[in-house]
């Protein structure tokens, strides 16, 4: 009989980390975008204030200081690369992935840059997901907007996630998105075994679609929204 190797367990921490990591990718796409002037109405001004205004009220960073948030963020940007934190190659990961030069073609570290920004960054700017839960606050839609079985008051808060998901995907076209059980249950005022529980509930009623599945430390869940054919 063959050795079967149970798969480790799945924890909070993994699923924490997974998310951090796309978080701070999200925040590299951003930051390439103004540094290449892509981004309208947003102005360049050094190496990491993008990516910093970006990442600010992550959190599991938000309670952090400067130097702790630094090597936190550090050892995403060697996962992400591959590399062995404290390697030579550990070393350019900062200048690889977000330049060296300021506004004014200056010179400038951007380990260091990252350091001035965390303290400077008073208006840091909301992510995908926080742009989400905005608009589905400001825009709830009617009660029946998913059918007229979800229309009851005792349904409101899944109907909330519902419209969170929604506004998601309708930023991200085709893309997959992303329904953390971090950061999710801060913003709509819940826990996360809700979310886990409103996560496998929309993926029953037709809502969520899974397309890549949670990988530890690595990948999280992702997930396509649709409106059910009854519902739209």
């Amino acid at each position: 009989m063959p050795d079967l190797k149970l798969a480790a367990p799945v924890t909070d921490r993994d699923e924490d980390w997974a998310e951090f990591s796309l978080a701070i990718q999200e925040a590299l796409v951003a930051n390439d975008k103004v540094r290449e002037g892509f981004c309208q109405g947003c102005r360049y001004k050094s190496p990491a204030f993008e990516f910093v205004r970006q990442i600010r009220l992550h959190p599991m960073l938000v309670e952090l200081d400067r130097d702790a948030s630094a090597k936190l963020v550090d050892k995403a940007l060697c996962e992400i690369e591959g590399v062995t934190i404290g390697s030579e190659e550990s070393d350019h990961i900062w200048v690889k992935l977000l330049g060296d030069t300021d506004s004014k073609g200056d010179h400038v570290d951007p380990y260091e840059d990252f350091l001035d920004c965390w303290d400077a960054c008073k208006s840091p700017g909301p992510n995908p997901l926080e742009r989400a839960v905005l608009r589905a606050s400001e825009d709830p839609k009617p009660a029946d907007h998913f059918g007229e079985r979800f229309s009851s008051r005792r349904r409101e808060k899944y109907r909330r996630f519902l419209r969170v998901a929604e506004e998601l995907q309708l930023e991200q076209g085709n893309e997959p998105i992303l329904l953390p059980t971090t950061r999710l249950p801060y913003l709509l005022d819940t826990d996360q075994s809700q979310i886990t529980k409103w996560r496998k509930l929309a993926r029953k009623d037709g809502f969520l679609e899974p397309v890549a599945k949670y990988e530890p430390r690595r990948k999280a869940d992702e997930f396509l929204f649709h409106l059910p054919p009854k519902a739209s």
